[in-house]
């Protein structure tokens, strides 16, 4: 995909601006605090809006600060025109023609020079997620729409898409809970009297820890802790959990939207799978803008020692991509050497799996903790105590340096 134009309106110091054409290089050249950065972010925040749900419940921007003149009444607005190639805009086609075949011959009249414009919407806060509004391409016979939202549809796909992003976390966050709360941390915590002699912490402690302070799904797996009797019942309503967050998430992302949306064959309740796919690969043809270090003693006035500073820039650029690649293979040498170099440091990273010395540390009345006790663990090993899975596994990763284990 070749970026052709790019439109910004309302963002940060840009009310509206357009760049078109294009070209195969483009250099931004302004004062201080003219809007140059601003220009080069708002492509960047462009493809973050980019995603196969349409939606982007998280965004980069969506502060006040991020709407010009702070100006929250209207949107932030991107739009960027491409010209696909012919292999690209032939993919397209067939893809619509797969999945809505009725409409094959009029495919067959789209010429492959046809442009692919994209717009996409970032709100305001207290709402704050972005979308992308439309996807159009413009053909020798007009406008033919991919797909178009509007935002009373935007915030019904943002509700199925925050709803989906939640439990999918939450899924995450339960599996995490049931690996790491163990049958003897289960049995410890049903007997409140040793856990306080002891000094073991309440369960919550634990949960809170393993779902990173969700305080919602810590009181949730306390309620099933408390209303168990034993360890694999509390596993087994832990997973029957996940198992219902996992069939609400399948039934939000199929879920039929109340408001029309329109598309290339009409008006539809859900977001086509090639309009999907087509946004996938757009948000993968993304590449950072460069930015060049200022030049402090230059400060150019003229056109001429615009260009002269702008050159000079762009040479600046050039020679640190040059000497990044050449210095590449020297970097990972001295990296190499600085790991391998000290093997009474290196040890100290070569510990036992927490779960084995913790079932040791058991045996004593104590529980292992890899922070506070992982140190002194790898102090007391020698080579000749290393278990033979780790000697294989140091020989595989440097078989030159590892012949005397």
């Amino acid at each position: 995909m070749r970026l052709e134009s790019f439109e910004i309106n309302n963002y940060r110091s840009i009310a509206q601006l357009e760049i078109n054409p294009c070209g195969d290089f483009n250099v931004l050249i302004g004062r201080n605090n003219s809007g140059k950065s601003n220009i080069l972010a708002s492509i960047e925040v462009f493809f973050s809006a980019l995603r196969p749900e349409v939606i982007n419940t998280s965004p980069p921007i969506g502060q006040e600060i991020d709407f010009f003149q702070r100006d929250l009444k209207n949107n932030i607005q991107l739009r960027a025109t491409f010209s696909p190639s012919e292999a690209e805009m032939q993919q397209l086609l067939d893809e619509i023609a797969i999945e809505r075949p009725q409409v094959k011959k009029l495919l067959e009249e789209i010429g492959s020079d046809a442009l692919l414009v994209v717009t996409t919407v970032f709100t305001p806060p207290p709402k704050k997620f972005a979308f992308v509004q439309s996807v159009v391409l413009l053909t020798e016979d007009g406008p033919r729409t991919i797909i178009e939202i509007d935002e009373a549809v935007a915030a019904e796909l943002h509700g199925n898409v925050a709803g989906m992003e939640r439990r999918i976390a939450a899924n995450q966050a339960l599996n995490r809970a049931v690996r790491q709360f163990d049958s003897d941390d289960y049995a410890m915590a049903k007997r409140p009297r040793a856990r306080e002699q002891v000094g073991i912490p309440p369960v919550e402690f634990y949960f809170r820890r393993y779902v990173e302070d969700d305080a919602a799904l810590t009181t949730e797996l306390v309620k099933l802790f408390q209303s168990s009797d034993t360890y694999d019942a509390f596993v087994g309503s832990v997973r029957d959990l996940i198992k219902a967050n996992e069939l609400t998430i399948e039934g939000l992302s199929v879920n039929p939207i109340t408001s029309p949306i329109k598309t290339f064959t009409g008006e539809e309740n859900t977001v086509p799978q090639y309009a999907k796919q087509l946004l996938g690969r757009l948000r993968a043809t993304t590449s950072r803008p460069l930015y060049p270090t200022k030049l402090r003693n230059a400060r150019p006035t003229t056109e001429g020692e615009m260009k002269d500073a702008a050159k000079k820039m762009l040479e600046d650029v050039k020679l640190d991509i040059d000497s990044a690649i050449s210095g590449l293979d020297q970097l990972c040498d001295e990296a190499s050497k600085m790991v391998d170099a000290d093997w009474s440091r290196r040890r100290l990273e070569i510990v036992p799996g927490s779960a084995i010395l913790d079932e040791v540390y058991k045996k004593f009345g104590a529980r292992y903790d890899k922070v506070r006790d992982g140190i002194g663990v790898a102090s007391q090993m020698r080579r000749e105590e290393l278990d033979s899975e780790i000697r294989d596994f140091i020989r595989k990763l440097d078989p030159q340096r590892s012949s005397g284990f």
